[in-house]
């Protein structure tokens, strides 16, 4: 499974936003 840097960028503030809320 490959990621872009934008994509990982994106995926690690997705699970950032999850985790603060």
């Amino acid at each position: 499974f490959l990621f872009s840097k934008t994509e990982f960028h994106v995926l690690i503030l997705g699970i950032d936003k999850a985790g603060k809320t």
